[in-house]
Formats: C-alpha cells, sequence, structure tokens
C-alpha cells in the first residue's frame, strides 16, 4: 500500500501539468480583448444595482448632464469616478481610477466616502505600476500620446464589439506619470445612445 502512494501522487501531478491552462502571453493578447470590467464594477451596470454595491457612493452632478458616482480610498488616495452620462441615462458608461491629491479625497467640510475598492484592471494592472507591465499585459497600444506636464496617454480601443459585453465600442486610457500608472479609465457606449458629438 505504501508503495502505491508515491505512484498515485505522480499520476496526479501529471495530470494537473497536462490539463491545467496556460497562463496568457502578451502576444496572445488582442486589443479586441479589452475587458468591459473596472474596479469591479460591469460598465453598463444599472445605477440601481452600483448603489446597492457601494450605497454611499458621493453623487455629483456636472453642468453637462453627467452624474458622478464618486468614492475614495482614503488611506491610498485613490479615487473612483463611475459615470452616468446624460445619453445613456440610468447606465454606468464610464469609469475612472485614478492617484490623487488628499484634497480631493476630503476637506474642511468633509470627504468622499472610504471605499477599499481594488486599483486594478481585470488582467492585474494596477496603479503604480511601471509603463512596461502595461505593454506585457495589453501589448501595444492603438495610439500613444505625451500631455501637459510630460504625461503620457496610452490608449486601447476595441477592434470589434464582443457578443457578451452590453457596452460597445470600448476603449481603455492609461496615464502614465513620472513612469508609473497614474489612472486608468475605460468608457464604452451604449447600443442606441445617442451623443451629441
Amino acid at each position: 500500500m505504501n508503495k502505491l502512494i508515491p505512484c498515485v501522487i505522480l499520476v496526479l501531478l501529471c495530470a494537473a501539468l497536462f490539463t491545467s491552462a496556460p497562463p496568457a502571453r502578451a502576444e496572445d493578447i488582442k486589443n479586441n480583448d479589452i475587458e468591459d470590467t473596472m474596479a469591479s464594477v460591469k460598465l453598463g451596470t444599472k445605477i440601481e444595482q452600483l448603489m446597492i454595491k457601494f450605497p454611499k457612493l458621493y453623487k455629483n452632478k456636472l453642468f453637462a448632464g453627467e452624474v458622478l458616482y464618486e468614492a475614495c480610498n482614503q488611506k491610498q488616495l485613490e479615487v473612483f469616478s463611475f459615470t452616468e452620462e446624460p445619453w445613456s441615462k440610468g447606465y454606468i458608461t464610464n469609469i475612472w481610477v485614478r492617484k490623487e491629491e488628499a484634497s480631493v479625497c476630503r476637506d474642511s467640510t468633509g470627504g468622499l466616502p472610504d471605499y477599499s475598492i481594488a486599483p486594478v484592471t481585470p488582467r492585474g494592472l494596477r496603479l503604480g505600476d511601471k509603463e512596461d507591465n502595461v505593454i506585457k499585459l495589453y501589448g501595444t497600444p492603438t495610439s500613444s500620446k505625451t500631455i501637459a506636464g510630460g504625461k503620457k496617454i496610452l490608449t486601447y480601443n476595441a477592434v470589434a464589439d464582443q457578443k457578451d459585453v452590453i457596452v460597445k465600442n470600448l476603449v481603455l486610457h492609461i496615464e502614465i506619470s513620472n513612469g508609473a500608472i497614474s489612472s486608468f479609465h475605460l468608457l464604452g457606449d451604449m447600443p442606441g445612445a445617442k451623443k451629441p458629438f
């Protein structure tokens, strides 16, 4: 009986090695594989569902009609903005995750609700990661540009709409500041939405 145990372990180990899926490689990742989720919220989520998940979000209506639902990880100064655009009423179609100054998270009159939401993309890219990790996980961007202050914006556009994704025309912007990721911005369009531009 004791002689059979090493054989059984060897058989189980071989089975595990040969049946497990290999990890994703950068060359296998295509731009049209952009995920529709950021900060554990899926684009196209109904506002009611968002408020069930994060009931204390701060609601801020902007002049152009957008409504921001915001929170901050107060310890890390990471801000999360979930946007309901005026042409997609009732749905989140824009998610922005970023590092900010303390004054954005709190001031003498109060602060954004404190949530410890993970500032990470579905592929494991985190705020503070280096640019080479973006390329490793997402491949070559659709476009890249440098903006004021020497910040760099890497843009990934979905090449084709995915069947199982509610929101279409997905775009992911990744901002690099001083060599490290300072923000993610994921956006898309609800089917049939009539944008003013």
